[in-house]
């Protein structure tokens, strides 16, 4: 992926009156939209905030990581005004995504690429500013940082970062979410195949098998039973 050209949403103009209520006006329409996306896939929320982070605060790249042990996966990263999912990971230590992990804070870190030189990302994208924000689960535990790349300075004014804070609240809903969706889909699959072992093991048995159920009507009988 290379560098992002986006459109600067904020209209980059003197800060009177009009533009600032312009620019809030501009940002709660997109957190309504964002608070719109209340079901489905977890991965179009993803996207979503991360094209909105992009363009509202008009910063080259977006990456969204889910903490997955020691690495971090890019599940959706904005670039180049588009949106990139399974982007690849990077062990989280090299990274200043780890100072978020561990302060559950928001950093901002200028000069990084030369404080990280072994976060390949930040070398790919020529990373200058960096400004990352974490999502927390239920149990207040960190399971994905957001960070926001320039391959400039960019300073965020204390309205950025509590845009941000909110993003990572919802972040942090939609990780549990889909977390939640893949230990049932594990555990529906899980099931499946003990059904079909079970199934299985009857078929071939030599004597008849009758299962009942409670009430004492046959739940399930083998070919053996059959006969």
């Amino acid at each position: 992926m290379g560098k992002a050209t986006v459109k600067n949403f904020d209209g980059g103009q003197a800060d009177d009156g009009a533009d600032v209520s312009a620019r809030q006006i501009n940002r709660l329409k997109r957190l309504y939209e964002l608070s719109l996306l209340m079901s489905g896939d977890p991965m179009e929320v993803f996207s979503h905030a991360a094209r909105m982070i992009g363009e509202l605060l008009a910063v080259k790249v977006v990456c969204l990581s889910e903490i997955q042990g020691e690495n971090l996966q890019f599940i959706s990263v904005y670039a180049q005004g588009e949106i990139y999912t399974d982007a690849g990971s990077c062990p989280l230590a090299v990274t200043p995504c780890a100072t978020v992990a561990l302060s559950k804070d928001i950093r901002v870190i200028q000069n990084v690429a030369a404080q990280f030189p072994r976060a390949a990302f930040l070398q790919a994208h020529n990373a200058f500013s960096y400004c990352g924000f974490p999502a927390l689960d239920n149990a207040g535990k960190v399971v994905a940082v957001t960070c926001l790349l320039d391959d400039r300075p960019h300073d965020f004014s204390e309205q950025d970062l509590e845009l941000l804070r909110i993003v990572g609240q919802r972040i942090g809903m939609e990780l549990e979410r889909k977390r939640l969706d893949e230990q049932k889909e594990a555990t529906l699959a899980a099931l499946k195949a003990s059904e079909q072992q079970n199934r299985l093991i009857l078929d071939n048995a030599g004597d008849g098998i009758i299962i009942l159920n409670e009430q004492g009507l046959i739940e399930s009988f083998n070919r053996t039973a059959q006969k």
